[in-house]
């Protein structure tokens, strides 16, 4: 493989945008034509700018070409003061536009490099322009980047206005990373963002296959995209504020809500979606505010939680990472945002102290949320070490849990509350497949409580541990203990009550656990009625026959059982073990009733309960 002087080949402009597109609209698929679609239209915004025609833009989208006309000043014609056709020059060569000074545009368009354009013809089958000016159509067609005629073809005006209509077929050849195909209601959602920043010019996107046209325009600019992407706001009034300082414009919007942090930055009419220096200068400012409000361990990660800010600035000379201008980076803008935002945020502070209170108000909470949280994760990282530490000894809470002889999916730990109901229970259960883990009283309350406080509590930690569920709630079902969870209390309120907090624990700390069908309920009987030397057992006062004659023992708990009377009822044939269903209304219900909040309970109460029938 030679590499010497002969290798070295020389691209025209024409010949690398059709090779090399990415360099100059980011990528060869669709999100490069795209871009290249938006150089047209960044063009026609640029004429709103300077000349007061241009106030309506007009695109057609096919199915796989576009077009746009605008009605500002018309492309010039002719030869230039280098003797070339200046239309040519402008749509085949690099760097060739009227916006590197602020002669033809001011200073502040969102063209720059004079590429854009340029880099659309040249990588297109097909590119037609037509300019409306000087009481002609100047007319000019490329094909793959080649122009048809050596100057531009002067045709009747007719009845044609002032402006530029380009007409244009994206090569097949060139974006070969993607099939082209204009997506109408993608170019609409652009192009209504474009409105935004686009103060006063009507867009009008037509369907050219349906024929549907769709017209966008913006008389608040800023304040109408706030509005059109803001949701669950923390304090009714956006902070809205807008700075000029040596021929820069800058505008921001502020609002604090309940979704995820978000920007939106803009310049010169454009999106520029990976940020940049302005970015970095609110971020600042807001850090630096908040850090006055909340004394010690207030980052700026926190402060921004939930802020969605937007800002828009206007500047000559604007300094991107590339072509497709996805990131703005001139330092001067840092600064400016900086203080723009320190001084929107007093001014907000000063005007509306009480939306600014929520503010703090709503920041403070969500600290304490992450604080807790941050404990939460603590409290995991100690409990998992403290399960995976007793996982490698061979004896498990030898004091306290009895384990059934053959471990694995076919076994079930029994949770029972007290050494009472432990002792009944050891003595008549079935001992290959039914292990035992009493626990004191009521457990921990899982869905009202703090993490840390329930991965703390003695119950929870010996419940996880007995099982082999670790504390951040998850499991292999090939490695756990014990294949279920059985719960196994009175037949009672009292019990009920315990089942309920089992319940809760393992719905909070394992959900996927519930969701599996292991947990359970292994029901005690209520009754034992022996009539005719034979033994009978009812698990509720509904199940108990009318007029029944016998011996009728009413059980008070579990530790009244004889263990013959545990063997039949409870692991005989008349064993009641069933499966806690995972229904999404159970597990709403469960929150509702055992969650943080009280009126959900309220409601749960006095929706589901006749106090007409309670006696007083």
């Amino acid at each position: 493989m030679s590499y010497n002087a002969d290798s070295i080949e020389q691209l025209t402009f024409r010949e690398g945008c059709r090779k090399r597109i990415g360099i100059y609209l980011g990528s060869a698929d669709m999100t490069g034509v795209i871009a290249g679609f938006l150089e047209l239209v960044n063009n026609a915004t640029d004429e709103g700018l300077v000349c007061p025609t241009a106030r309506k833009i007009v695109l057609c989208i096919g199915k796989d070409w576009a077009s746009c006309r605008d009605y500002g000043r018309g492309m010039p014609h002719g030869p230039n003061k280098f003797s070339k056709e200046v239309m040519i020059n402008l749509l085949t060569e690099n760097h060739s536009g009227a916006k590197f000074d602020d002669n033809a545009y001011g200073g502040k368009s969102r063209g720059l490099n004079g590429t854009g354009s340029a880099a659309t013809c040249c990588s297109s089958d097909w590119f037609e322009i037509s300019s409306y000016r000087d009481g002609a159509c100047w007319f000019m067609r490329f094909e793959e980047g080649k122009p048809c005629f050596s100057e531009c073809q002067k045709l009747p005006l007719n009845e044609e206005e002032q402006g530029t209509y380009i007409k244009y077929k994206p090569s097949q050849e060139v974006f070969n990373a993607e099939k082209i195909e204009f997506n109408y209601e993608d170019i609409c959602k652009i192009i209504k963002e474009y409105s935004y920043f686009n103060k006063g010019i009507q867009f009008q996107v037509k369907n050219e296959d349906t024929g549907e046209v769709r017209a966008f325009v913006s008389e608040n600019g800023l304040i109408d995209f706030a509005k059109e992407h803001i949701s669950n706001p923390v304090h009714s009034n956006p902070i809205h504020f807008q700075l000029s300082e040596n021929d820069i414009d800058i505008e921001l919007i502020l609002q604090w809500t309940k979704n995820k942090e978000r920007f939106y930055l803009f310049s010169n009419g454009g999106e520029n979606p990976n940020g940049g220096t302005p970015i970095t200068g609110i971020k600042t400012a807001i850090t630096n505010c908040m850090k006055k409000q909340f004394k010690g361990g207030f980052d700026g990660d926190m402060a921004r939680t939930g802020l969605t800010y937007i800002c828009s600035v206007s500047l000559k000379n604007p300094i991107y990472d590339g072509q497709v201008k996805s990131k703005i980076t001139n330092p001067e803008l840092k600064g400016l945002a900086q203080r723009a935002t320190g001084a929107a945020l007093s001014a907000f502070q000063e005007q509306h102290p009480d939306e600014f209170k929520s503010i703090i108000d709503f920041l403070s909470k969500e600290r304490k949320a992450e604080q807790a949280a941050e404990r939460a994760r603590e409290a995991v990282l100690t409990h998992t070490k403290e399960i995976n530490a007793a996982a490698k000894k061979k004896v498990i809470m030898a004091d306290k849990l009895k384990d059934a002889e053959f471990l694995g999916e076919e076994a079930t730990l029994l949770i029972v509350e007290g050494d009472s109901a432990a002792g009944a229970i050891i003595q008549g259960r079935d001992v290959d497949h039914y292990g035992l883990l009493p626990i004191r009283g009521k457990c921990i309350n899982a869905l009202s409580n703090p993490m840390e406080d329930v991965l703390a509590n003695e119950e929870v930690k010996a419940i996880l541990m007995a099982m082999g569920i670790t504390a951040n709630g998850t499991f292999n079902s090939k490695k756990l203990r014990y294949g279920k969870l059985g719960i196994c209390v009175d037949a009672d309120d009292d019990g009920a009550h315990i089942a309920l907090l089992v319940t809760a624990l393992i719905y909070s700390l394992c959900p996927e656990f519930v969701l599996d069908g292991r947990l359970c309920w292994l029901k005690a009987p209520l009754y034992k009625v022996i009539s005719g030397g034979k033994a009978n057992y009812y698990f509720s006062d509904n199940e108990l026959p009318k007029g029944v004659t016998g011996e009728i023992t009413r059980y008070k708990g579990l530790g009244e059982m004889k263990p013959e009377d545990v063997e039949n009822a409870m692991f005989g044939k008349y064993q009641r073990l069933e499966q806690i269903e995972p229904s999404q209304k159970g597990l709403l219900t469960l929150e509702k009733i055992m969650g943080k909040d009280v009126q959900p309970r309220k409601d749960f109460v006095f929706n589901n309960i006749d106090f007409s029938t309670i006696e007083v």
